[in-house]
């Protein structure tokens, strides 16, 4: 048994803050982070905005990811949209902060998201989409035992051209093959 299931060498998962809003406004401000993020038009948000959308996760484990070093607070790692009687959930990670992608601590991120979805919720089977055009989304999520099993074409517009959402999913029985029976941190 992992001593801390919210914890990998550099990152920790946990509750949202009173103040994170402040932090989380300025990644609304990179069009960057949003194009990648999600499907909706990209436009800035307030902090009232985003502390309502963190209280609108019920139902969901919604987690922000800070750095054991310094407590930043660099991204968010959640699962939704579950279906505890077919054992699914839905998935989303992001790292919000540009200086702080590319570094690793996605990957960390998606570890210790996926450990908590199959240990600790009994889960069987996660689901995630990602915008083809999300080369590091996708590259992450297959080195961590997502499968493209399918595409959703020219779904998305943006800049004058379609772009494709991967449809993606990990089993556990999958995962626990990959992580001999349990992931390490």
């Amino acid at each position: 048994m992992k001593d801390d299931i919210f914890r990998s060498a550099r990152i920790r998962l946990c509750a949202p803050r009173v103040g994170d809003e402040k932090e989380m406004s300025a990644w609304y401000d990179d069009v960057f982070y949003l194009r990648s993020l999600d499907t909706e038009p990209a436009y800035p948000r307030s902090e009232d905005k985003i502390e309502k959308e963190i209280k609108g996760a019920e139902g969901a484990f919604y987690f922000h990811v800070r750095t054991l070093d310094g407590d930043r607070l660099i991204g968010f790692a959640t699962l939704h949209s579950l279906e505890w009687n077919n054992q699914l959930g839905t998935l989303a990670i992001g790292i919000g902060n540009e200086k702080d992608r590319g570094q690793g601590f996605g990957d960390e991120a998606l570890k210790l998201i996926m450990r908590y979805a199959f240990m600790e919720l009994n889960l069987f089977r996660l689901n995630l989409e990602v915008i083809a055009y999300n080369n590091n989304a996708l590259n992450l999520y297959l080195r961590n035992g997502f499968v493209k099993e399918g595409v959703i074409r020219k779904a998305v517009y943006r800049d004058n051209q379609r772009h494709d959402i991967i449809v993606m999913g990990a089993l556990r029985p999958d995962w626990l093959e990959e992580n001999n029976g349990e992931t390490a941190n």
